[in-house]
């Protein structure tokens, strides 16, 4: 597929609707193929196409992610912030790209923001969980802990949240009920991502 729209979309005009959906199946396979530059670079092509188009912002700065830009990334955010303030889902990751570079202060801003705006139980779930993740960060534990709790409530379904309260619990030297915890968060897709904790606090004692 992707050599076939190679060959095809420099026929194509970039006015032509055709030319972005082509570019929207290309860079889905780069992603697939985890080519992640060439993606970037159709992204950017599409941005300047639909400039107001937000998912084409929100791909990108995961894709600078991928290739460890968060800078980029958050760069690109930014861009799409100025143009819709209002969009909780760049808001969201604004807030978790920050956490991800030390900005704690900017997580907990841009979570704080978006939380003003209406938004369903699993956005809302992921902009207070991004808030506890900067306040993990500042190691600010018992206000981590009230905002993961909330995330879970909000979406019970949160994977993060649940690997998020086991590092606060870790931090705290409460591990009861770190394994649950990890458990559930690996339960629900986050099974590389808790992994080495698992390894570490969760050995299962063979028969």
């Amino acid at each position: 597929v992707k050599r076939i729209l190679h060959v095809q979309l420099p026929k194509l005009d970039m006015k032509d609707t055709l030319y972005e959906q082509f570019l929207l199946i290309r860079t889905g396979s780069y992603t697939a193929l985890h080519a992640y530059h060439s993606g970037i670079e159709d992204y950017i092509t599409l941005i300047r196409i639909k400039p107001n188009e937000m998912p084409y912002y929100v791909n990108l700065s995961y894709l600078y992610g991928q290739i460890k830009q968060l800078d980029n990334g958050l760069e690109v955010l930014k861009k799409a912030h100025a143009i819709n303030p209002e969009d909780v889902i760049v808001l969201s990751d604004l807030a978790y790209d920050s956490a991800q570079a030390f900005k704690y202060d900017d997580a907990i801003k841009y979570a704080d923001e978006g939380m003003k705006y209406e938004a369903n139980g699993e956005m809302k779930s992921a902009l207070v969980n991004n808030r506890g993740y900067a306040y993990l960060g500042l190691k600010r534990y018992d206000e981590a802990l009230k905002d993961i709790n909330a995330a879970i409530e909000f979406d019970p379904n949160n994977a993060y949240a649940y690997y998020y309260r086991a590092l606060a619990n870790i931090a705290l030297k409460k591990f009861d009920t770190v394994c649950d915890d990890l458990g559930k968060a690996a339960s629900l897709g986050g099974e590389m991502m808790t992994a080495e904790l698992r390894a570490r606090y969760c050995v299962v004692k063979k028969s």
